[in-house]
């Protein structure tokens, strides 16, 4: 899935690269999607070229050390032009860490790392960096300070969303965040893609989950927004069941936040299960008024298909049987009677 990232003041190709590294938990990557710049690559078999390119890196910071002499008399600066990471540095872990802590900041708030004017070279000596931490064995306490970081910032994401809860506009305030958030989670996903796999589960990819973790904790206690929300999603529904028209990628967004946040089936569903039946309930007994027999069970028909397209567009494939016995139970089993006396009276 191509994602865009506007707010990144990179060049074409800078973004291109970024782009390939992508994948939420939420939306696999198409077969097509993995392709990278020129050649059909895994992202994990870029991630191992880069660190390859980070070993041909640290053999430059040595050759450097040899002509510069001993560590002490290379300077940051100099450390920094030649991507100076060494093994034995026990201190680069907190010698970097505010660095990576500030940029972390930066793109959780803004979208954009802390230098406005930021390259290639300059994102690749932060996922250096990380690389280097968790080569040497740090992986753990890297994460526990990031996730500090995350518990902090992520949540400040939302708070157009927490501020507009009683707002005609909510709904556009909430995709508008989670979209955000999905696109700085991006971000953070290529500079850490280092961590992938040395977290958790073999192949994990960890700044999702601690991301989705953080909005579980923000939303946890506020069942009375997420109420509104579902209502205010439902709400779109019906309007393309009265006009087909939809904001079709604000409604599967949306739906899968709810996924994710693991409210679906506690909130988001029971609601909008008990909306279908009464939407359906008025509209079949006017339709059942107005057309004979024949045209009302065209209309049946036509109905529950689209309830099951429904389904595969963008509900989840648990609410399928839910909402056939549902949309049945309203169109057919309720009117069964007077379909038969107006089938009678037809003869």
């Amino acid at each position: 899935m191509e994602v865009d990232i506007p707010m990144l003041d990179l060049t074409e190709s800078d973004e291109e690269e970024i782009h390939s590294f992508i994948q939420h938990d939420d939306e696999p990557m198409d077969a097509d999607d993995q392709i990278g710049v020129g050649e059909d690559l895994e992202p994990a078999v870029k991630a191992k070229m880069l660190e390859t390119e980070y070993k041909i890196q640290h053999s430059r910071y040595v050759a450097q050390k040899s002509f510069y002499g001993d560590d002490d008399e290379v300077t940051d600066e100099q450390k920094v032009e030649y991507q100076l990471i060494g093994d034995d540095d026990k201190d680069y872990f907190d010698d970097n860490w505010e660095k990576i802590r500030s940029n972390t900041i930066s793109i959780l708030q803004t979208g954009k790392l802390l230098d406005q004017n930021v390259g290639q070279e300059e994102i690749r000596f932060l996922t250096f960096a990380v690389a280097d931490i968790v080569n040497n064995g740090q992986a753990d306490s890297l994460t526990s300070r990031l996730r500090g970081v995350m518990d902090e910032y992520v949540p400040k994401i939302f708070d157009s969303t927490v501020e507009g809860e009683n707002c005609d506009d909510l709904v556009d305030r909430v995709y508008r965040n989670w979209t955000d958030f999905k696109r700085k989670l991006d971000i953070l996903s290529y500079l850490y893609m280092f961590l992938n796999g040395r977290i958790g589960v073999r192949g994990s990819r960890p700044i999702w989950p601690m991301g989705i973790s953080c909005l579980i904790k923000l939303f946890e206690d506020k069942f009375t927004l997420l109420d509104k929300i579902a209502e205010k999603i439902i709400d779109l529904i019906d309007h393309e069941r009265k006009t087909t028209e939809i904001d079709f990628p604000k409604i599967k967004s949306l739906i899968i936040m709810f996924s994710n946040l693991r409210q679906y089936d506690s909130i988001f569903e029971p609601k909008f299960i008990l909306a279908t039946s009464k939407f359906y309930s008025i509209e079949a007994a006017s339709k059942f008024e107005e057309t004979d027999l024949p045209g009302y069970i065209a209309y049946s028909n036509m109905r529950i298909a689209e309830e099951a397209n429904r389904v595969e567009r963008y509900l989840n494939s648990s609410s399928k049987q839910k909402l056939y016995r549902t949309v049945h139970s309203k169109i057919v089993d309720d009117l069964c009677d007077q379909m038969i006396i107006k089938g009678a009276d037809t003869l």
